[in-house]
């Protein structure tokens, strides 16, 4: 039924829950993620941003944030 999460997961779920080895990538984003200070740049672009009350919920300032980063970061 609609609302009801499945209680079988899926093929890239049980690939990526059984990896025991984490790649040097998680290591560093982690660190990145606990040096940057990310609420100081959340205040400084929602000045700006004006989310849409129509259609599709907007997405969450952070989450732009973080994403451009990750664009920055690896080039992209």
């Amino acid at each position: 039924m609609i609302g009801r999460p499945a209680k079988q997961i899926n093929f890239l779920d049980s690939v990526f829950s059984n990896r025991k080895k984490r790649a040097r990538t998680d290591a560093l984003l982690q660190k990145v993620n606990q040096l940057i200070d990310w609420s100081f740049l959340v205040e400084m672009v929602e000045k700006t941003y004006k989310p849409s009350r129509r259609g599709r919920p907007s997405i969450p300032v952070l989450y732009m944030i973080k994403i451009l980063f990750l664009q920055y970061l690896y080039n992209l």
